[in-house]
């Protein structure tokens, strides 16, 4: 006689919810994560991959991408989550900024961050203070790295530079300068300090009347303006300034008297009050006596501390006919110079 015997067959396993998940994005200093929430049971099992399982519901270290989450419990039943966005972080534009330069009126500068701007986002020169001002004042010359950060700790750097304050310190030379075996009398500004960007400075020459004659140079050929501009001998002593200026604003101010453009003892006079050659100019040679003698030899004029005044007049005032005339001229330091000058006399 048989026996019955009773089996039982256990009902189909559930197969896991899918898993509600805690996304942490990831930011510029750290990593993202993913952490199971739930389903959450003994002896369960997750894996983002569906390949490598792991008893732990937290994933970290992750990169910004597109995600699965798989949940096994201990029959073996599998569940995918859906699709699950780690966020990439938003970057941050490198920096824009505004400068204000330091200049001989205000020695420090000014920074201020044009781009990008906005709530949450904070601002630095110096990678280590931050503030929420994009603004940065009273700032002392130099190279700065400009820092924007945001709230998730993303930045972006540019160098940014404050010049250094160039003054001047200028002065003025006079005299005559051979060029192409002509001589002319130039006013010049001199340097003072070793290292000058020329290229960066302005010059501008005027005339007595404060007119713009020249401009662009160092140098002011005055026997050049003299000569173009027609100016006469009655007319001297002619007075200039330069005004110079560089790129940090400092600006300077030199004035120049010329008495005489005078850079060669004359050859010829002819005293017929026109205004040219009128007088022996020796202006400029600090002469300390004038001697002339007629063709003869017979000292027919003499002058100490002499200048301007010979004009062809004898010790009396009378005037001396046409013709070659001999001069020494004793300066005030060095050797007498002897040579001839001709007299010319209009024919009434």
């Amino acid at each position: 006689m048989s026996s019955e015997v009773q089996i039982v067959v256990n009902p189909t396993p559930a197969t896991p919810a899918q898993a509600t998940v805690k996304v942490t994005h990831p930011t510029c200093i750290q990593s993202g994560s993913i952490e199971v929430i739930a389903p959450l049971a003994d002896g369960w099992q997750y894996s983002i991959n569906g390949v490598d399982y792991q008893n732990q519901p937290l994933f970290d270290n992750l990169s910004s991408g597109n995600y699965y989450v798989w949940v096994r419990n201990i029959h073996g039943c599998i569940s995918r989550s859906e699709n699950i966005i780690v966020n990439v972080p938003d970057s941050i534009a490198e920096p824009s900024v505004a400068l204000v330069q330091p200049n001989c009126s205000t020695a420090t500068g000014s920074i201020n961050i044009t781009m990008p701007l906005g709530s949450g986002l904070e601002y630095s020169i110096d990678g280590l203070t931050f503030q929420s001002s994009p603004l940065f004042t009273n700032v002392n010359p130099g190279t700065y790295q400009v820092y924007v950060r945001d709230k998730n700790g993303c930045s972006a750097s540019s160098t940014v530079t404050l010049d250094a304050i160039t003054t001047l310190t200028l002065t003025g030379w006079q005299g005559c300068v051979e060029d192409r075996q002509e001589k002319n009398y130039i006013l010049e500004v001199i340097p003072m300090e070793t290292a000058v960007d020329s290229a960066t400075m302005q010059w501008i020459w005027k005339n007595a009347e404060g007119a713009v004659i020249h401009e662009g140079e160092s140098r002011f050929n005055v026997t050049d303006y003299v000569n173009k501009s027609g100016i006469k001998d009655s007319e001297f002593p002619l007075r200039f300034t330069v005004t110079v200026s560089n790129k940090s604003g400092c600006e300077q101010e030199i004035n120049f008297t010329v008495e005489s453009i005078f850079c060669s003892i004359p050859k010829g006079i002819s005293p017929n009050n026109d205004g040219y050659n009128d007088n022996f100019n020796l202006i400029g040679l600090n002469v300390s006596r004038l001697v002339i003698y007629n063709r003869n030899g017979t000292e027919v004029y003499s002058k100490n501390d002499y200048r301007n005044e010979w004009y062809g007049q004898t010790h009396n005032g009378n005037d001396l006919p046409t013709g070659t005339y001999f001069y020494v001229i004793t300066p005030v330091a060095g050797k007498s110079q002897a040579g001839w000058i001709y007299l010319t006399r209009e024919i009434q």
